[in-house]
């Protein structure tokens, strides 16, 4: 289920068609945008029976199934734990590579959110980098790039991902038989994101539960300070991750940043001026990106933006 991102699908199969491509690869870019959707389809496609590189794999030969089921025995997928990905975990899959495949051309290792690697791990990666065995093939997956090494990036092509065009996201829904009404809200709602897209499909109380997040947003601007850590309270407490609620916000942020230029229906944000807008989008980032890399006290974090809400 792949929307948007057709430059970069077009450029990687051209290159496998013409078996040329790199040992390893980094895609970057935003969360939630179809990086790791692309990276599946890349492996199913090398996998694939039919191995028509012209079109697209046929998602379903065996192979195909495997990949969709991460089954596959010739296709590793490392993910962190505990956000840290480890030396430990980085060996394990040198083992796995360094094996012959069994049914395909080439062993394929995925490594995501590749950025929340430690050192060391980095540094052991460096060796596969550095000096690949056999038939192998890295792709990286990471929003933050810049967390790796130098040394790591100067190792990989690097294929940036950007957000796919709302023309884009309502033609994919319009495909999947949604009326032309509720594609333009969840285009809307989804900010760019087909991860959110996908959520919307699948449960459609995911799309309300946007909208709430929205309206949230919005009073908490209204509510005094003791109001605002309350929330802060009842969001440290819940079960779900306070980083998808501090994505929306950013994401609604960076909206209303520009509509202010192209001239936006009002709301209370719209009413403030464009440094202080952009000192909030950049606390938002700032708190957003220590919650999801490091073990801050979500809570201290989450009141200091408050703060500046």
């Amino acid at each position: 289920m792949l929307i948007g991102h057709q430059k970069q699908w077009n450029l990687l199969r051209k290159i496998v068609r013409r078996e040329k491509i790199s040992h390893a690869l980094l895609f970057s870019g935003p969360q939630n945008i179809g990086k790791m959707t692309l990276a599946m389809e890349l492996a199913k496609l090398i996998f694939c029976e039919k191995q028509n590189f012209e079109e697209k794999p046929c998602n379903n030969c065996r192979s195909c199934r495997d990949v969709q089921r991460l089954s596959h025995p010739d296709l590793t997928l490392l993910q962190p734990q505990e956000k840290v990905i480890k030396i430990s975990q980085i060996r394990n899959l040198q083992r796995n590579l360094s094996l012959k495949p069994y049914t395909a051309p080439v062993k394929i290792g995925l490594i995501d959110d590749a950025h929340l690697m430690q050192k060391s791990a980095q540094n052991c990666l460096l060796k596969t980098l550095e000096e690949p065995k056999g038939r192998t093939l890295l792709i990286l997956i990471t929003p933050y790039p810049q967390m790796l090494f130098k040394t790591v990036l100067s190792r990989v092509q690097i294929l940036k991902f950007s957000l796919p065009s709302q023309k884009e996201i309502e033609k994919y829904l319009s495909s999947q038989d949604i009326s032309t009404a509720l594609a333009k809200e969840m285009s809307l709602f989804s900010f760019g994101k087909p991860g959110k897209v996908v959520e919307f499909l699948k449960n459609p109380q995911k799309l309300t539960q946007q909208k709430e997040t929205i309206r949230q947003l919005l009073n908490l601007c209204r509510s005094d300070i003791g109001q605002r850590f309350d929330y802060v309270k009842k969001m440290v407490n819940s079960s779900g991750p306070s980083s998808e609620i501090l994505e929306t916000w950013e994401r609604y942020f960076r909206k209303i940043l520009l509509s202010k230029i192209k001239g936006p229906q009002k709301n209370i944000l719209t009413n403030l001026p464009s440094e202080k807008l952009k000192d909030i989008l950049k606390t938002l980032e700032t708190t957003n990106f220590l919650i999801k890399t490091t073990n801050i006290n979500q809570r201290l974090a989450l009141e200091n933006l408050m703060l500046k809400l």
